[in-house]
């Protein structure tokens, strides 16, 4: 009624336009002039009516054009039927209305100039979707709307009408929800598909989506007081949708679409050998076997579905056809129950998806039939459909008795997609991955980033936007990765120049000393260690940018270069210039070591003081190079690279020392290590209850590593044999290792880590 009412108001004022316009068989009015030199007469000309229409066909529209005479006023009342006058939906021109048309000069701005359009928003789609590759979810969120709108319409058009998708399925899933989250209004979040440009055709029955439930809200709860059950469980295809349907004299074959207007691929019932038993209308999705992919064009392809993309967008039939199968999952003609339609689709014939029912649903019974089929299944899918089995009379919009369940969730663990991998320096100049992931709540907390643990993992694993990984939380253990369900195409690496360490399991930046991040770090990591207050991050970002960037620096700045840094009052600079002076004097050696930092990475106060209670001269003692490394291998917990690393640098550090005109600390050789730290130290071990290890037990399978175990001894952890409701964590050789303590910590939720991850975490900080 709305369509009738605009055009209806339309029409008013094309008439209205054209009674205003002078009659061609009336003489036009005269025009009052001076008289000039007697001229031969003319006739006057007839005057050319013209009219736009351009705002009320936003589709297809009509040019500024010149009605001539052929074209009479009461010939625009047939041009109703071709006016789009909603932007949602398709109309095309039948025979009846080509003359018109064709007197009329109707441009069809679809195959004209929308396709320059479209071309123009997949460029920008491109360019936007490639920062955002590169970038992570912050490039989306500097997006405006119409932004936003502009990369989903140029990535549906791309991967329906190109076969030249700009994003992974995954990465396409990150955009469209984020747009759902940021502007929950907006349109182009029911929109399905694209735009079809080849073979297009109205298709006969609409072609809905699925709304799809979190698994970490409420949401199932309320669904299930609507809906009762039973519930009729299938698999979410991963391929591309289709309609077949033998109601017509022939049968006929249709891709989804934008889900109004589709693609007739009829061409491809004989190949597909499909049934042809009359009255029937069947939904499904075109799709080819993991195994065959795998075998067959896994070294050609991205991925199968674009590989299925291609074989439905094609004219020709070839070779890859022939793999090809529709896998039939809803009965639309005759209406059925989802579970008769279930019975029916075998009855005709087809390929029928796998499905069950069952009478409850819980989120932990749904993940672990996700699991089970994601892993077991002959095709690829990404979710799990549940239906209430009842017949409901079918809408244009996605159904409420239906949804589709796509991540899995238990009490500890979870799934959830990479937006991002951030890598950010170490005050050594260690790149440290943080995976940032789409928000989820697991064990009544939120959560949105876990520990990428080293740049091996990230590498390996192959984490990168659109991966899809389980997050495990365990009792205080920082959130973390315990699988990855679905690898990115790409892991996603540094931007800046970076190279690996000897063992290839971290990355180090190339010019460390220049890196403002680290210098910010190791700036304040060392007021921090010798306990002067107000020097945070924030205050030491600011000194930094009054042109004070190293240690020694801000040691020699007087109260009026305190003053002159952006945003310090005097009550501020008083209190830096003071405490800085006051602590400085008091911080004995082993602190300023410590917080110094140029001992390398690894080496802290923990590793310092018992180096410095066993040889308190030990900077300025006369032994070489190797003595001094074979005397410090001699203490508990002190190996070969510590104590190279330890010798080597004390050059560095006594030269650090002198420039900070703290020379002089070099005299304080009594130490007292109980005063040095926070530490208890007992027969060669080392106490820490501050340490996140005091206390827990670990547990060690298929691996020996001397360094944890002699860490665990010095802060006060203990090793373990067996896997119990204490183990902490469990360390095996490798995360592919299957065996009973394996299985008995995922089945308690016990972290399970290799000896290189459990270092980067717990030791090497």
């Amino acid at each position: 009624m709305d369509d009738e009412l605009k055009i209806e108001k339309s029409l008013m004022k094309i008439n209205k336009t054209l009674k205003n316009q002078p009659d061609e068989k009336k003489s036009p009015k005269k025009r009052v002039t001076k008289k000039k030199s007697p001229v031969e007469k003319k006739s006057p000309r007839k005057p050319k009516r013209k009219l736009k229409l351009v705002e009320l066909a936003p589709k297809l529209s009509i040019d500024e054009y010149e009605i001539m005479e052929k074209v009479q006023p009461e010939e625009l009342d047939e041009l109703v039927p071709i006016l789009h006058m909603d932007n949602n939906r398709e109309r095309p021109i039948n025979a009846k209305h080509n003359k018109t048309v064709k007197k009329l000069n109707i441009i069809d701005n679809d195959n004209n100039i929308n396709q320059d359009k479209m071309a123009s928003k997949v460029k920008l789609a491109k360019k936007i979707v490639e920062d955002f590759q590169n970038n992570g979810i912050t490039v989306l969120e500097s997006l405006t709307e119409e932004e936003l709108v502009t990369v989903i319409e140029g990535n549906n058009h791309a991967y329906y009408n190109t076969n030249k998708p700009l994003t992974s399925d995954n990465e396409y899933d990150i955009i469209k929800e984020y747009m759902e989250r940021k502007y929950p209004k907006n349109t182009i979040i029911t929109e399905v598909g694209a735009k079809i440009i080849k073979n297009k055709v109205e298709l006969p029955y609409k072609m809905a989506s699925m709304d799809k439930i979190k698994p970490d809200t409420n949401a199932l709860t309320k669904w299930t007081t609507t809906y009762k059950g039973p519930y009729v469980l299938s698999c979410k295809l991963d391929g591309v949708s289709g309609l077949y349907t033998t109601e017509g004299e022939i049968p006929k074959l249709y891709t989804r679409g934008n889900g109004t207007i589709g693609q007739d691929i009829s061409h491809l019932i004989p190949v597909l050998n499909l049934p042809t038993e009359k009255n029937s209308v069947i939904r499904g999705e075109f799709i080819i076997p993991r195994l065959v992919f795998e075998e067959k064009y896994k070294k050609r392809f991205a991925n199968a579905r674009n590989l299925v993309s291609g074989i439905v967008n094609s004219k020709k039939i070839d070779e890859k056809t022939q793999d090809l199968h529709f896998v039939a999952y809803e009965v639309i003609q005759p209406s059925l129950k989802p579970s008769e339609q279930m019975k029916k689709i075998e009855e005709l014939g087809h390929i029928s998806v796998q499905n069950q029912t069952v009478d409850n649903l819980t989120n932990e019974m749904l993940s672990g039939i996700l699991m089970d089929w994601r892993t077991n299944y002959e095709y690829e899918i990404d979710g799990v459909i549940v239906t209430n089995d009842r017949v409901y009379t079918r809408t244009d919009g996605n159904p409420d008795y239906a949804f589709a369940f796509k991540m899995v969730i238990s009490d500890q663990v979870a799934e959830a997609k990479v937006v991002d991998v951030i890598w950010t320096p170490s005050k050594s100049g260690y790149l440290k991955p943080r995976v940032r992931i789409e928000p989820i709540k697991l064990g009544g907390v939120t959560i949105e980033y876990a520990t990428g643990f080293n740049g091996k993992f990230i590498e390996e694993n192959k984490i990168g936007i659109g991966a899809i990984i389980q997050i495990i939380r365990s009792g205080d253990v920082i959130p973390y990765i315990k699988s990855v369900t679905t690898p990115a195409e790409h892991a996603k690496m540094p931007v800046t120049e970076y190279h690996w360490t000897d063992s290839h399991v971290d990355l180090v930046l190339d010019n460390v000393t220049d890196d403002e991040t680290v210098q910010e770090k190791n700036i304040t990591d060392f007021f921090t260690g010798i306990e002067v207050e107000s020097l945070s991050t924030g205050n030491v970002k600011k000194i930094m940018k009054a042109g004070y960037r190293t240690i020694p620096d801000i040691l020699k700045m007087t109260k009026d270069d305190f003053e002159k840094v952006d945003g310090f009052k005097e009550k501020m600079v008083n209190k830096i210039y003071e405490g800085i002076q006051s602590k400085i004097e008091r911080a004995s050696l082993i602190t300023i070591m410590a917080s110094s930092n140029k001992f390398g990475r690894g080496i802290g106060k923990r590793k310092i003081t018992p180096i410095m209670n066993k040889y308190p001269n030990i900077l300025v003692s006369d032994e070489n190079v190797n003595e001094k490394i074979a005397m410090l291998q001699l203490i508990e917990g002190i190996g070969k690279e510590n104590a190279k690393g330890f010798v080597n640098n004390i050059n560095n550090f006594i030269s650090f020392l002198e420039e900070c005109n703290l020379h002089h600390k070099l005299g304080n050789t009594k130490i007292e290590a109980t005063a040095e730290t926070d530490v208890e130290i007992n027969n060669g071990q080392i106490h820490d209850e501050s340490n996140p290890l005091y206390g827990k037990y670990i547990v060690m399978t298929k691996v020996r590593d001397a360094e944890i175990i002699d860490y665990l001894k010095k802060v006060g952890g203990h090793l373990d044999n067996n896997i119990s409701k204490k183990t902490f964590i469990l360390v095996v050789k490798s995360l592919d290792d299957v065996s009973n303590k394996t299985k008995k910590a995922n089945a308690d939720n016990i972290p399970i880590m290799t000896p290189e991850m459990f270092k980067t975490e717990y030791i090497n900080t």
